[in-house]
């Protein structure tokens, strides 16, 4: 992922709900936020999924994938019906985006 170096091993905080992934290889780890009183990423759930597993929520959510261990992270994401748009969300102060 291009920009801050912090950043290369998660993704941004979006909303995707019919964006299931497979783990390719690795672990993933999924953080599901809800958002605060200003609109504002607050993290409140972690999730890991090892390599075989899938990620997928029959609900909407917010969430956050990041490569927390010394592995590489392989994720294939299916988006169906096609992805058109999605938000993006900025990290509440004092939260790790």
């Amino acid at each position: 992922m291009p920009g801050n170096p912090a950043n290369r091993r998660r993704s941004t905080i979006t909303s995707a709900a019919t964006a299931p992934f497979l783990i390719a290889s690795g672990v993933s780890t999924e953080t599901i936020h809800s958002l605060d009183a200003q609109g504002l990423a607050v993290p409140n759930r972690v999730r890991t999924y090892q390599r075989g597993e899938v990620c997928a929520a029959d609900e909407p959510d917010i969430h956050q994938i990041s490569n927390d261990a010394e592995h590489e992270l392989i994720n294939i994401h299916i988006y169906t019906p096609p992805l058109y748009a999605f938000n993006v969300y900025e990290a509440a102060s004092g939260t790790t985006a």
